[in-house]
């Protein structure tokens, strides 16, 4: 393209870069590490998903060379394959994984389109949260978004409307991820922006409306824990997840490696209280900041309502995100009497595109409305803004 040539979009003036995190930390802490080992080989009951979910398939495959790592029992081998683990299939259908980094390392071409992805799923957050105006792919005049790099102004404005308070988490290096002031921001941390954008969406909506509030948030299937960070760390929310046993191991180990004070399996051994103040805004930290903390549950262990609320607590807001349309009807059915019995509401993102769901080809389960059947209201349905074919809707538990 010449100097006099006008940019268009099939010759952008300008691209986005996709650049390697190569900073040192993230999951691969001794003491983090050392606590997943006496957690894995002390945990029984059964390690793997019903037949019908599609991650019965990534617990038998996926995950078998972090479940190796982990009965080792040695602290040390952990420690190395974490540092390694985006060389590992670990994260296949959550997070950045050994197909992905290969592909990527190989291929500018690949890293061109990714970072254009990742581009394109920003602005969509930017323009949610009111920092850029809303543009139409099809009128190419609306916004010339790759005609000039608008990153330094867009990604400040999303991080203050979205109440970020610094960079964005490391797993381990090696992950390829958009050039940032808040770090190499990958395609998962971009959506996970997202989700982030729809519970404080919601929390102010209801709040403002109805005068709703919640004790904690409980996320059902929370992916590598992305959300559960920003969740802690910059909303400064009590945060439960409740997943899968090995990935609930991924989940502390990231969110431990990331600063977030994190409990592993609180119902394992003998009850015990898990707050440390009232409520996580009220809690002092260093540099006088204040956080939430977040607690990991065993999704294959008995679950119960009072887990997730304390006397005299507000009930919880359950949220979900991309995982409950790959569940069986009974999965589903068993966290929708959970939430019933707790008295909270829940707050779905899920996807619709899909029939048969990949290598399982079991149908994909994505009536969510029948939660309604116990008593639960149904909000409107809407367009998630960062990923075509995926859902937003809100269910409300009745509050006397």
């Amino acid at each position: 393209m010449t100097d006099t040539e006008a940019p268009t979009p099939s010759s952008p003036g300008w691209r986005p870069t996709l650049v390697e995190d190569k900073r040192e930390g993230g999951m691969a802490q001794p003491e983090a590490a050392a606590r997943a080992i006496t957690a894995f080989k002390g945990r029984r009951g059964p390690d793997a998903p019903d037949v019908e979910s599609v991650w019965a398939i990534h617990a038998e495959r996926s995950q078998r060379p972090f479940a190796e790592a982990l009965a080792s029992g040695d602290t040390e081998v952990l420690l190395d394959f974490l540092r390694d683990i985006h060389a590992t299939p670990t994260f296949t259908g959550y997070d950045f994984y050994r197909n992905m980094k290969q592909i990527l390392d190989a291929k500018v071409s690949h890293r061109r389109k990714q970072a254009t992805t990742i581009h394109a799923t920003l602005l969509r957050t930017a323009a949610a949260v009111g920092a850029l105006r809303h543009y139409n792919p099809e009128q190419t005049e609306n916004i010339p978004y790759l005609h000039e790099d608008h990153l330094a102004e867009t990604v400040p404005a999303v991080a203050e409307r979205l109440g970020l308070s610094g960079p964005v988490p490391l797993t381990s290096p090696g992950s390829w991820g958009l050039r940032t002031t808040l770090g190499p921001l990958t395609l998962r941390e971009a959506i996970s922006l997202g989700y982030v954008r729809e519970i404080r969406d919601h929390l102010a909506e209801m709040e403002a409306l109805a005068g709703r509030t919640y004790g904690r948030i409980v996320e059902i299937g929370g992916g590598l824990g992305r959300v559960a960070f920003h969740g802690a760390r910059d909303l400064r929310l009590r945060y439960d997840i409740i997943d899968l046993p090995l990935v609930s191991l991924t989940q502390f180990l990231f969110l431990e490696g990331n600063g977030i004070t994190t409990e592993l399996w609180p119902h394992q051994a003998a009850p015990r209280s898990r707050w440390r103040w009232p409520l996580a805004k009220d809690a002092p930290t260093e540099g006088d900041e204040k956080r939430g903390d977040v607690a990991v549950h065993d999704a294959l262990r008995p679950l119960t309502a009072e887990m997730f609320r304390q006397d005299g607590e507000e009930p919880p807001l359950f949220v979900n995100f991309d995982s409950f349309v790959e569940m069986s009807r009974a999965a589903q059915d068993g966290y929708f009497q959970l939430i019933a019995e707790t008295g909270g509401d829940l707050l779905s993102v899920n996807h619709e595109a899909a029939n048969p769901m990949g290598q399982t080809r079991n149908p994909q389960n994505w009536d969510l409305s029948r939660i309604t059947s116990l008593g639960l209201r149904a909000g409107p349905r809407r367009a998630f803004w960062e990923r075509d074919g995926y859902v937003t809707q809100y269910f409300l538990a009745s509050r006397i």
